[in-house]
């Protein structure tokens, strides 16, 4: 699927979301891996992850089954390190706060981080917003 349509894709789930329906759409689009970070304005929908990979180390931040989910994996042991229920999708406001939605397009959790500059992003200890720590593993 090209990059327009997947950009189109991501807003109408996510505008339904708000909405507080989920319209289903008969293509399956792509995945999106941010790699460490994640700029300020993008969405983590289902399947998509924000990752840190180095060596025998991986960290992943990806919603799955209406959950937002830290894991770490070491060497192939994995451990799980955080998680957030009631995440549908999960938004890096532009004003710096972090936010998952819920089935009904309500805000279900939120990093409390308005303000803060740079990116969300994962590494081998754990998951961040802008300078903030958020989660440890």
């Amino acid at each position: 699927m090209s990059r327009i349509r997947r950009n189109v894709a991501r807003m109408l789930v996510a505008g339904a979301m708000v909405m507080g329906s989920l319209v289903a759409t008969s293509t399956a689009a792509q995945a999106t891996i941010y790699q460490r970070e994640m700029p300020k304005g993008s969405y983590l929908l289902p399947g998509d992850e924000l990752r840190y990979v180095v060596s025998t180390i991986t960290v992943r931040l990806r919603i799955e089954n209406g959950t937002l989910y830290l894991r770490k994996s070491t060497a192939g042991v994995q451990k799980l390190c955080w998680l957030q229920i009631y995440a549908s999708h999960a938004v890096y406001q532009r004003d710096g706060n972090f936010v998952t939605i819920n089935s009904a397009g309500n805000v279900s959790w939120a990093s409390n981080t308005v303000g803060q500059s740079g990116n969300a992003r994962v590494d081998a200890n754990g998951f961040y917003v802008g300078s903030r720590k958020i989660a440890s593993c």
